[in-house]
């Protein structure tokens, strides 16, 4: 992560948007314990487990909040270096207010990566897709149900697809960035992108 950002490992904010259960944030605390690591889940049975599992753990550089990743605190304006969305956009139900939140809470120079199945958005890319094959059913149980069921459930799901993702993600002003050999127009779980 410090090396795609430039970040010298010490003195950086980073935000684990939906972060579940917390393991990919206790994970990057014990890596960078000079830093500030935030985790956020709206799901407060998943936030119990989280601050349950970081009590054990004994880390001072993580703090875990049940919050909704649209309506993020006022304050924290410009105030993260690097935020992740791990699985969160396909599954949300007010992903338009999550992008608003989460480059309002980006640095200026800061970066976010959100991840997701890597699975197109057009039907005529799918048919031989293994991914596709893999995924669609599944989100037909799980994300598209989580996708619909708040005020303003988009209903997304895998098959919104990384394509669509991905204009999403620039319309609301984040510029993506390459990391790899990966073109930007070949289909990923990852997408990168900046303010």
């Amino acid at each position: 992560m410090h090396s795609l950002c430039g970040f010298s490992g010490k003195n950086f904010k980073l935000l684990d948007l939906g972060c579940g259960y917390g393991r990919y944030t206790i994970m990057i605390a014990k890596e960078y314990p000079d830093c500030e690591i935030y985790g956020i889940d709206p799901d407060k049975e998943s936030m119990d487990h989280a601050v349950a599992e970081l009590a054990k753990e004994g880390l001072s550089n993580l703090r875990y909040l049940s919050l909704s990743g649209a309506e993020l605190p006022k304050d924290w304006s410009e105030m993260f270096d690097f935020i992740i969305l791990n699985d969160v956009l396909h599954d949300a139900y007010e992903v338009e207010g999550i992008l608003e939140e989460t480059k309002r809470v980006l640095k200026s120079d800061g970066f976010g990566a959100a991840y997701d199945p890597p699975v197109s958005s057009y039907p005529a890319n799918l048919t031989h897709d293994y991914m596709a094959r893999l995924f669609l059913p599944l989100s037909m149980f799980s994300c598209l149900p989580k996708s619909l069921s708040g005020p303003s459930g988009e209903g997304y799901g895998v098959g919104w697809g990384y394509e669509k993702r991905r204009a999403t993600i620039e319309r609301h002003g984040l510029g993506l960035v390459k990391v790899g050999d990966l073109d930007l127009n070949t289909v990923q779980e990852r997408i990168v992108f900046k303010k």
